[in-house]
């Protein structure tokens, strides 16, 4: 609302002049906050505020439980992908489940708490969130693109962060349309088979491709016919004419095949990220790194065949 934007505006000017004075704002939202109160002056610094890692997961749980009961690896692992607050009520289930039993907090109780609010996936889903993330952080590798700066897996998916790019040329999209397409290459290449992981819903690998596909031709000036600037909203690619459907769908099955083919040339440093995926469950920029220096200069196998369009 514009009054409250400007009324904040007048408080921060008057705050500012006020010696000794530090403004904390959190928001949930920071694409919707007006670009004036984020300017410097007002708010200088920006901190983003992501999900807690594992460690980050343990502090939370054993400042809520006390030293009541030990927080075993395992409970950890299966509350990987909560925010704070859910694990805060997680450990009040946990001490209620106690009080109804009327005994003292076990690590029983914990158990059955984390359950009930992370029931177990099959067996085989860790390892194929596993492969699918280490696809991505080794496609990264061998192209020379930026490596991720986290990668984690969950009871219910996983994710790798990697930093944004400020620019695009025709041969970045390339690769980093090989990129996003390696974590359905690599459960094919580890797991035998495919799920529908990389298509389920927004920010999913295939929408962030689209999107990437969509930009080229619309937006940027990269494609192959248009240098008007008609940027699209995900809601309207249905008006996507037939034939353009078709060379989006050619683009992303050339880069999936791509995909395929680097990581079987590089299949042993591909099972040793997804085992070390497994057995940490949230690997930092240190850890991906360093488990990316045994590649050494690695690079894709000579002669280099086209990317493909």
């Amino acid at each position: 609302m514009t009054a409250v934007s400007n009324d904040l505006l007048q408080q921060l000017t008057r705050l500012n002049a006020a010696e000794g004075v530090i403004v904390i704002a959190a928001t949930n939202h920071l694409d919707q906050i007006d670009p004036a109160i984020l300017r410097a002056g007002r708010f200088d610094r920006t901190l983003a505020v992501p999900l807690p890692d594992k460690s980050g997961v343990w502090d939370i749980m054993a400042h809520h439980l006390g030293p009541e009961v030990a927080i075993e690896a395992s409970v950890v692992n299966g509350l990987l992908g909560k925010s704070g607050a859910d694990l805060a009520h997680i450990a009040r289930d946990a001490k209620a489940r106690a009080r109804r039993a009327r005994t003292s907090l076990t690590a029983g109780h914990l158990h059955q708490t984390v359950a009930d609010h992370a029931p177990p996936v099959c067996a085989k889903h860790p390892s194929r969130i596993a492969a699918h993330e280490a696809g991505h952080i080794m496609t990264a590798a061998v192209l020379d693109l930026p490596l991720p700066v986290r990668a984690r897996i969950t009871p219910t998916g996983g994710d790798v962060l990697r930093p944004a790019r400020p620019s695009y040329t025709a041969e970045i999209i390339k690769k980093e349309l090989v990129c996003l397409m390696a974590g359905r290459a690599a459960k094919q290449l580890l797991i035998g088979d495919i799920s529908s992981g990389s298509g389920s819903g927004p920010q999913s690998d295939f929408e962030l491709a689209t999107a990437v596909l969509v930009a080229q031709e619309y937006q940027w000036g990269l494609g192959e016919r248009n240098l008007i600037y008609t940027p699209m909203a995900t809601s309207q690619w249905h008006g996507l004419s037939e034939p353009r459907r078709q060379v989006i769908n050619h683009r992303l099955r050339a880069a999936e095949g791509k995909a395929r083919t680097l990581l079987a040339d590089h299949k042993d440093t591909l099972e040793r990220a997804t085992e070390a995926l497994l057995n940490e469950r949230d690997l930092n920029k240190i850890g991906i790194d360093e488990l990316s220096n045994p590649l050494g200069s690695i690079q894709e196998p000579r002669p280099r065949e086209p990317l493909g369009e």
